[in-house]
């Protein structure tokens, strides 16, 4: 997990709207209090994993909140092992720290993966190749069917058009056939 950036806006926003609804100064420091305990388990629980046996993985990033601003997504690495699932890492969406994403699972763990799961984000697609360049790398299926879809749109498109145009020049010497037939 990543750390705690960014808590201590939430926890005062959460804070402000107690007191306004009358619940008193004190449940900002109950927040806070309840954050440090959630954090304090986490750090435990990263301590006595371990990662054993991940060949596996999938990454990808979480949309949280409304809109589409950048510190509204979180990047997610899951192992997705068929003995194992579960999430190995998470944190900010940077595409200039992608590669520590996949660092902070250890460089024993990144050199054992077989396979990698991901969408064509470009980042992701060139830390996978530098660091995990002996897993095969699979892109998922969303995004193919996607790309897949917009590329039979287009042709289908072009077809379209390729044959209204030649359809109209067609139409057009058939005008002009009759008019020189009706005047000749």
């Amino acid at each position: 997990m990543s750390g705690n950036a960014g808590h201590a806006g939430v926890l005062s926003s959460l804070g402000a709207a107690a007191e306004l609804a009358g619940d008193g100064p004190g449940v900002c420091h109950q927040l806070e209090a309840v954050y440090r305990s959630v954090q304090w388990f986490v750090q435990w629980g990263l301590g006595q994993r371990q990662l054993q046996q991940v060949g596996s993985v999938g990454v990808d990033e979480i949309h949280w909140g409304q809109g589409k601003r950048a510190e509204q997504f979180l990047s997610v690495i899951y192992q997705i092992d068929s003995h194992c699932r579960r999430l190995l890492w998470s944190g900010a969406t940077d595409a200039g720290h992608a590669a520590a994403r996949l660092q902070a699972l250890g460089p024993e763990v990144v050199k054992g993966l077989r396979f990698v799961c991901s969408d064509m984000w470009q980042p992701y697609l060139k830390v996978m190749a530098a660091e995990a360049s002996q897993a095969l790398h699979v892109l998922d299926r969303f995004h193919i069917t996607m790309h897949l879809n917009q590329a039979v749109d287009q042709v289908r498109r072009a077809e379209s058009t390729r044959l209204r145009s030649k359809e109209e020049r067609g139409a057009a010497a058939q005008t002009h056939a009759l008019v020189a037939a009706a005047t000749g």
